[in-house]
C-alpha cells in the first residue's frame, strides 16, 4: 500500500462563502486510480484535480485523513 495525496476542488464556486475551495485528501491505496476513487466516494461534493505520492506512511488500518488547503 502506498500513500497518496489527492487534491480536491469544490464542484461549484457559486457560493463564495465556502472556504477553503480546495483541500488535500490523504489516502492509503494500492494505485493512484484507487486513491482517486476513494477520495471521490468519500467527498462527493468535491471533484479531483490531481493526485501525487505522499511522504506520509499509510498504516494497514488507516483509510483517509483530510487536511484543508488554502486557495
Amino acid at each position: 500500500m502506498k500513500a497518496y495525496c489527492v487534491i480536491l476542488c469544490r464542484h461549484s464556486f457559486v457560493d463564495s462563502t465556502w472556504y477553503p475551495r480546495t483541500k488535500r485528501f490523504y489516502v492509503g491505496a494500492l494505485t493512484a486510480n484507487s486513491a482517486i476513487r476513494a477520495a471521490s466516494d468519500l467527498n462527493p461534493q468535491f471533484r479531483v484535480l490531481g493526485v501525487e505520492h505522499s511522504d506520509l506512511k499509510p498504516t494497514a488500518h488507516s483509510l483517509a485523513v483530510t487536511l484543508p488547503q488554502a486557495s
